[in-house]
């Protein structure tokens, strides 16, 4: 599908397989849910993409994105259980601990480490920072351009810059 990298109707490609090994490719608009996510519905991400997982951060209460993550390797429980038969066993999924009610007697530490710290299906994990690209990277740009491009994906909600970050002695300007 077309899926512009600029302008008022830019996207980001993502994809999924469906049901029957088809690849089913779509044009995401939705901004910070875009990050990671593999399907969208209805403004929604519903399946992160391979190598992501959702999780919620606890310093952003609520927040559920898709983010880049890491089992710790190697790690095991003390019944040789690795953090993918914690996810095969539906005993962890979709980033988090089961609900309260489920036995948390499988979170136990073991060698210092839980499921629920060292497995990305359990909330734990390496978290990476998502990689973007700006779309404009190879582009040359002249003076008064009026370039309508962001970061792809979108990774947050708000774009600043850094202090001493020197736009304007390049004759360049951010806007919202």
């Amino acid at each position: 599908p077309e899926c512009p990298a600029e302008g008022d109707d830019a996207g980001v490609l993502i994809g999924a397989f469906n049901g029957t090994g088809d690849y089913i490719r779509s044009c995401c608009r939705e901004g910070v849910e875009c990050m990671g996510c593999a399907v969208i519905k209805n403004g929604a991400c519903v399946q992160c993409a391979g190598g992501y997982v959702r999780q919620t951060m606890p310093n952003r209460t609520g927040v559920s994105r898709c983010y880049l993550c890491d089992d710790v390797p190697g790690w095991h429980d003390a019944n040789g259980r690795t953090c993918a038969d914690f996810e095969n066993a539906g005993i962890c999924e979709q980033g988090a601990w089961p609900a309260k009610t489920a036995n948390r007697s499988d979170d136990v530490p073991y060698q210092g480490v839980r499921p629920s710290d060292a497995c990305c299906a359990c909330g734990g994990g390496m978290l990476s920072p998502s990689r973007i690209a700006l779309p404009i990277n190879d582009r040359v740009l002249y003076t008064s351009e009026l370039v309508k491009a962001w970061p792809l994906p979108v990774t947050s909600d708000t774009v600043e810059l850094n202090p001493g970050c020197q736009l304007a002695a390049a004759g360049l300007t951010m806007r919202p």
